[in-house]
């Protein structure tokens, strides 16, 4: 009799467990469904992260008449802690200025992808338009 009631238990609780897993349902692949409820982004706003970039973007001393017109494409990884690593840049317009960003984003934190209730690592790809007249009245 004993036995019959430990493996009545033993046999609810497991019941009792496997019901109370909540694991995505698997598609006809075997794939779990991954539900995105948050992408990766600056939580103040996209405003925001590109006035703070260009507010504290130092410019190359460059000869008057000199243009710089174009953007930089950066991909970087955000973690689940927010921090920013894995920079990598897509499209260059002068690698001073380049790094300078990078610089520049490496100190800020971002809101992590959530996926499935869990923050995860994701990648996001960035572009900052560029354009810097030289006329060679400006102060240093």
């Amino acid at each position: 009799m004993r036995k019959i009631t430990v493996l009545l238990f033993v046999s609810l609780f497991a019941s009792s467990m496997v019901q109370a897993q909540d694991h995505p349902v698997a598609d006809k692949h075997g794939n779990m469904k991954v539900e995105i409820q948050q992408e990766p982004h600056y939580p103040k706003g996209e405003q925001a992260l590109y006035q703070y970039v260009y507010g504290h973007l130092k410019y190359p001393d460059l000869p008057a008449g000199t243009q710089l017109k174009g953007q930089i494409i950066l991909s970087f990884d955000v973690l689940p802690d927010s921090s920013l690593v894995n920079f990598v840049t897509m499209q260059s317009l002068d690698k001073g200025i380049d790094k300078t960003v990078i610089e520049i984003l490496k100190g800020l934190k971002f809101a992590p992808s959530i996926q499935n209730g869990i923050p995860v690592k994701m990648n996001m790809m960035l572009a900052f338009p560029i354009t810097k007249h030289y006329f060679g009245d400006e102060k240093k």
